[in-house]
């Protein structure tokens, strides 16, 4: 009886390790905070303000996800995406978030024209924030802050997204909280 039960616990120990060893990484990756960077649903509105004119954005396409690499396939180690557009009838906002294989973490914003085609529409890269590190590491997990400043000073906040930028045409635009 005690050797049946001593196998038992073997193999279960053995099958507990044998599943975390499927993995290129630990399952411990921030999922909340990476994702509060784009807190926004598909058809919600976020209204902006210059010094002279307030426009009203629309969540037109949001995309979100989540791939932990398992070693039995040719995938990578770990990659998170996100990326939402916001459009009106005269401006269009594209933001890409992105974290992969825990060594670069990336915040883009575009403009991006109303009419998407199949091809992606027409993109022009307005700001930027990357952080990359040598080896893949927790350590870039340190990068999900609550405030990031693009280069350009385009701010994003965890929970609320997108806070201020500058367009293709140099207006800076606030958001109306």
């Amino acid at each position: 009886m005690k050797t049946k039960i001593i196998y038992f616990l073997t193999a279960i120990l053995g099958l507990c390790g044998c599943e975390n060893n499927l993995y290129y990484v630990l399952d411990n990756f921030p999922k909340e905070a990476f994702f509060s960077y784009l807190p926004y649903e598909q058809g919600k509105e976020v209204l902006f303000h210059n010094q002279i004119d307030t426009i009203r954005l629309t969540i037109y396409d949001f995309n979100k996800s989540y791939l932990r690499g398992k070693r039995t396939c040719d995938c990578g180690i770990e990659d998170a995406w996100a990326s939402v557009v916001l459009l009106n009838d005269t401006m269009g906002c594209k933001i890409v978030c992105q974290c992969l294989d825990r060594n670069k973490f990336s915040i883009s914003l575009y403009d991006q024209s109303k009419h998407i085609s199949q091809e992606g529409g027409n993109e022009i890269l307005l700001d930027e924030y990357s952080y990359s590190i040598d080896n893949p590491s927790d350590k870039i997990f340190n990068q999900f802050v609550e405030d990031v400043v693009m280069l350009n000073n385009a701010k994003i906040k965890q929970n609320i997204g997108l806070i201020c930028f500058t367009d293709k045409y140099g207006t800076q635009w606030t958001l109306i909280e």
